[in-house]
């Protein structure tokens, strides 16, 4: 899975509970992907828009510019469940969280698996790296 393909997986989940618009969405993925450039996921947004897996509209005027907000799809949906096979089978390989022996700890896409869960939960999610011991 490439990381467009998880940075996707995110904003597709983020806008399947309730419209956001632009900044919302790029400040809560910044927890998650800080190096990622913001042109980045806008382009992406962009491209969904495309896809027709989002929709976007203009907002109501809050004192300053108006807000872009994205809607997510029947088409982004269907997509958000595909996406989302590869790191349910990726969490079904784990140990229970907080278990120093997690097969994965050191595995590239770790950091976001976590990140997914904590999305998915709402709550942080804590784990522990051999390493740092």
């Amino acid at each position: 899975m490439l990381k467009k393909d998880l940075i996707a997986l995110c904003l597709l989940h983020l806008l399947d509970g309730k419209d956001q618009y632009g900044y919302e969405l790029l400040h809560i993925l910044h927890e998650g992907f800080p190096d990622t450039q913001e042109s980045a996921i806008y382009a992406l947004l962009r491209e969904m828009c495309r896809n027709e897996l989002i929709q976007w509209y203009k907002g109501d005027i809050s004192g300053g510019p108006v807000r872009k907000y994205y809607r997510l799809t029947d088409a982004g949906r269907e997509k958000r469940k595909i996406l989302k096979i590869p790191l349910q089978e990726f969490g079904t390989q784990q140990r229970p969280w907080g278990s120093s022996e997690s097969p994965f700890a050191g595995h590239k896409y770790f950091t976001i698996y976590c990140f997914f869960k904590m999305l998915l939960t709402k709550s942080p999610v804590i784990a522990y790296n051999n390493d740092n011991e």
